[in-house]
């Protein structure tokens, strides 16, 4: 299977914009889509979580029909541990938070956490209707098992019998049950807690093309060739391929050797990212590596994810949606190759994801000066009064190289956009993905002139305010071109209202 990930968490997509993304992804040589809804539809297992905006379930329905039609099989992804904001941010449900001070995760000791998703999948399972797969989330649940009644229990045990017992649901009804392959890999010797006829989607945004520098273990962290201790090898053997290099997609090797089928997931969209368009300097080897993993091994699928919240629009990361396809027409012929035919495909000219790279520059550094995830949470929260200027004050204290390199960070930002620009604007009058890449690099141009100006104590506060305020209309007006209104307006707020709070409270800067 190649399969895309649509994920509306942070955003509310137009429904007319989603009819229009499935047909190009069909085009593309997709074959299913992997459907993260969270609150985009109205539910009735959990009404208070549906965003104001949602689609009815006629609604969805007419999406899922067109869909099918397209050869698209449709695959729901429903998070029952962890991500959970979206849920445990609404007061009738702070009783399941794991953490009383935190939404993400939900206790599964408290007895009517479980019973609540069962409710729920089965609401989704009679939603799609002939379901083979269903995804049941699982990843980053980093406060899981820390209460006082998880605690007493062993960690993995516990996680193996809450998928299990949500698993055994969907078995009955004959669809495959999945999860994110991150916290069973945290501990190789505890891979049995989960049954091997779940389907584990093994996420890695990082590996490319060819040998790696290095790999990251989880619960590790990154190791290199000279890093792997006799203790690692023994917990994953298949680090080292036999050449002894690193072998870069270890992870789906050992979860296949251990029994379980494997979907490689490489990203479209992820932490690397700026609000305006996607890295393709890092996406582009990642997803090309992983479908030729998936073409050379026996994996049972290959998911291109794409995480909304990064902000950047799906459609500037469409050459990266055609990458698989390239690839497989060409297997022999190389990154660079593949590189310039999709160039050529959605640029108009060969160097177009050249001219990309230099414009992905501005890549997920900037989000320090942003509201997007400043509480560590998925939850789209807008930061309070004086935020921006206390994370300042603590860089200055701490000497942080993030702050006192800024100026350097920002000049490099703007000259690398500046020559990603010159490439593009040719084809941009002709070729739909150069124009929107020109408009997002326009953005970027200004956004950086507005830090720097914002940071400079020189520069006068009134005139700064109002540019800041038309910055945020034209943000807004991007973000528009794919989310519904509301959805625009919200996420343009936390690109810019950090800085118009820092200038209406500092003025002249810091």
């Amino acid at each position: 299977m190649l399969i895309f990930h649509l994920d509306f968490n942070f955003v509310n997509l137009r429904y007319e914009f989603v009819r229009e993304l499935m047909a190009r992804v069909a085009a593309l040589g997709y074959d299913a889509i992997l459907w993260e809804l969270e609150n985009q539809v109205a539910w009735e297992s959990c009404p208070e979580c549906a965003d104001e905006g949602a689609w009815t379930k006629a609604q969805f329905h007419e999406l899922l029909d067109y869909s099918r039609a397209l050869g698209l099989e449709p695959i729901p992804l429903l998070q029952t541990i962890g991500h959970a904001e979206y849920v445990l941010s609404h007061p009738k449900y702070h009783s399941f938070r794991e953490h009383p001070g935190y939404s993400d995760c939900y206790c599964v000791s408290n007895p009517s956490v479980r019973p609540f998703l069962q409710r729920w999948i089965a609401e989704y399972c009679e939603m799609f209707s002939g379901l083979k797969y269903f995804h049941l989330g699982g990843d980053e649940a980093y406060r899981f098992g820390s209460c006082r009644n998880c605690s007493v229990r062993d960690r993995h045990a516990l996680y193996g019998e809450h998928i299990d017992a949500l698993a055994a649901d969907l078995k009955a009804r004959n669809i495959r049950p999945g999860i994110w392959g991150d916290m069973i890999l945290e501990d190789a010797d505890k891979l049995d807690s989960i049954s091997r006829d779940v389907v584990i989607w093994d996420w890695n945004y990082a590996t490319g093309i060819g040998t790696p520098k290095t790999v990251r273990v989880w619960g590790v962290g990154e190791v290199s060739k000279e890093t792997v201790t006799p203790e690692l090898r023994k917990r994953f053997p298949e680090l080292l391929a036999s050449s002894g290099e690193l072998n870069p997609f270890y992870t789906a090797d050992a979860l296949q050797n251990r029994g379980h089928d494997v979907i490689l997931c490489s990203a479209a969209r992820s932490s690397c990212d700026g609000p305006f368009c996607p890295n393709t300097g890092i996406h582009a080897p990642n997803i090309a590596g992983a479908a030729a993993k998936c073409r050379d091994s026996r994996l049972s699928g290959h998911c291109v994810t794409s995480w909304a919240i990064r902000l950047n629009p799906l459609m500037a990361g469409l050459p990266l949606l055609d990458l698989p396809a390239v690839a497989a027409a060409a297997p022999d012929a190389g990154l660079e190759a593949w590189r310039r035919q999709t160039g050529r495909r959605h640029f108009g000219f060969e160097a177009g994801l050249d001219a990309a790279d230099q414009l992905s520059c501005c890549d997920g550094r900037l989000r320090s000066f942003s509201a997007v995830q400043w509480s560590g949470l998925k939850d789209s929260r807008p930061v309070p009064p004086g935020f921006l200027a206390g994370q300042i004050r603590r860089w200055i204290a701490e000497r942080e190289p993030w702050w006192l390199e800024r100026e350097a960070m920002l000049a490099c930002m703007r000259a690398s956009t500046q020559q990603g620009l010159s490439m593009l604007e040719p084809y941009a009058a002709q070729w739909a993905t150069a124009a929107l890449w020109t408009r997002a690099g326009r953005l970027q141009l200004e956004y950086l002139d507005l830090l720097q100006n914002l940071f400079t104590p020189m520069t006068p506060p009134s005139p700064l305010r109002q540019r800041l305020q038309d910055f945020k209309v034209e943000v807004e007006a991007y973000f528009e071109c794919e989310q519904t209104p509301d959805s625009a307006r919200k996420n343009a707020g936390l690109v810019v209202d950090p800085l118009l709070d820092y200038q209406k409270n500092i003025g002249f800067g810091c």
